[in-house]
């Protein structure tokens, strides 16, 4: 059948039109596809960041509430009392703060029902705090110290878990929002390959319609090919860019989910499920491991006085001491706003980790003269050890977190291993 020349002409004009619209809406789509997807990637990397950044901002407030609350115990000042007392009911609205904050974010069932149990244990927490914070101002606060360490510390151990659980959460739904994602972007590529396919071979039809009808237009076609070619090329170059973003915007997804942003070491997350492997591993070769809880004292007086920026410097600091005072196998981690913690792994007996502890102090001392000024500016360390004192992560760090206190409780500025008795006040 030989097609009349003005409707083949009209027939490659209409193949044409079809050719440039393909291969436009495959750039548009691709376009789009991509600024959509980097902008929702952003918006859960933000979602994912003001959640967390608000859980520990709950539970810094929640243990430095608890921290005012012993001082008032330890104070024979009533006028210090009274101002440590307004400390404490400042934490407690900083806790309501972040709480509330947290809640008016969308939130899924498990974080729902964490909120539940948040709500049940800090206002139960916070009944018994109060009380306990009241009654010892009125009658000094001596004979209420068991009181508080028999029901206080208890309801903040329970409302410090339901907020560790939260942080757990968040890193979940950045790591579903990330696979969700990728599948997204996957999709959008098959989308684009289509597009393109489809364009290669209507441009295939039309050449050899070209090439039967009139072999003089062999050079038009031609060159029609090689621009098509081209454009295919730099659309696969773009697909590749994209690729090669969002790859890297994953990457650091990744790395703020179990990473603290400001010192770069590992966050409670990440702390967490390391501990796990970490306790397993020594189960099997029946090895001993160290955890050391730091504090670092007078962080609220450099904020108060220098800034955050100066704070935020001071931190930094702390965790390049870590870093250059433990080996590449042990594990160094922030935990809280001025919390760290450093797992041993492989240790003898309690004396070399109690030696460790002392080389962190020691090597901290020339950067604690900067902030002489303002005051004393030292690390307060805590030591447990698997498996003489627990074999539990949880456990582990809330008996490092005892032997802590007593340091802070005798002055400061030292380190102390965790002994039972501790809980009743001896070191």
């Amino acid at each position: 059948m030989v097609i009349p020349r003005s409707r083949f002409g009209m027939l490659l004009v209409a193949g044409f039109a079809g050719l440039l619209a393909l291969l436009v809406a495959a750039a548009l789509l691709g376009v789009w596809q991509a600024s959509m997807t980097f902008s929702r990637l952003e918006q859960a990397v933000a979602a994912s960041d003001k959640q967390a950044a608000l859980a520990y901002a709950m539970r810094f407030s929640a243990r430095e509430r608890m921290l005012v609350l012993w001082k008032i115990s330890l104070s024979d000042d009533p006028f210090q009392r009274e101002e440590f007392y307004q400390q404490f009911l400042k934490f407690g609205s900083q806790f309501l703060t972040a709480r509330d904050g947290f809640v008016k974010a969308p939130l899924n069932a498990a974080e729902r029902a964490l909120i539940a149990r948040l709500f049940d244990s800090a206002e139960r927490g916070g009944e018994v705090n109060r009380e306990a914070a009241r009654e010892m101002i009125d009658s000094g606060g001596i004979v209420l110290r068991q009181q508080l360490l028999e029901k206080s510390l208890p309801a903040q151990d329970r409302t410090l878990e339901v907020l560790d659980e939260l942080i757990s959460i968040q890193g979940e739904k950045a790591r579903e929002a990330r696979r969700r994602l990728a599948e997204e972007n996957a999709e959008n590529i098959y989308r684009m390959l289509g597009l393109m396919t489809a364009a290669l071979m209507l441009g295939g039809v039309l050449t050899a319609l070209v090439y039967f009808r009139d072999r003089e237009m062999l050079a038009t076609i031609g060159k029609t090919t090689s621009d098509l070619d081209q454009a295919n090329r730099n659309l696969e170059r773009q697909v590749e860019e994209r690729t090669r973003e969002l790859t890297e915007a994953n990457n650091k997804l990744e790395q703020l989910a179990h990473h603290d942003a400001l010192t770069g070491l590992a966050n409670r997350y990440l702390l967490t499920s390391q501990m796990q492997l970490l306790l397993a591993q020594a189960a099997r070769s029946q090895e001993r491991l160290a955890l050391l809880f730091l504090d670092l004292d007078g962080f609220k007086e450099v904020n108060d006085r220098l800034g955050h920026d100066a704070g935020d410097a001071l931190l930094v600091e702390v965790a390049e001491v870590l870093g250059q005072t433990t080996r590449r196998a042990d594990l160094a981690a922030r935990v809280g706003g001025d919390e760290f913690v450093v797992v041993l792994s492989a240790v003898q007996d309690a004396q070399q980790a109690y030696g460790v502890g002392k080389k962190i102090i020691a090597a901290w001392e020339p950067h604690a003269v900067r902030y002489e000024s303002i005051g004393p500016v030292t690390l307060s360390i805590g030591i447990s050890l698997y498996p003489d004192d627990a074999d539990t992560v949880e456990a582990l760090l809330r008996h490092a977190d005892n032997a802590m206190y007593g340091v802070k409780k005798s002055g400061k500025n030292g380190c102390r291993l965790y002994q039972r008795s501790s809980v009743n006040g001896s070191a």
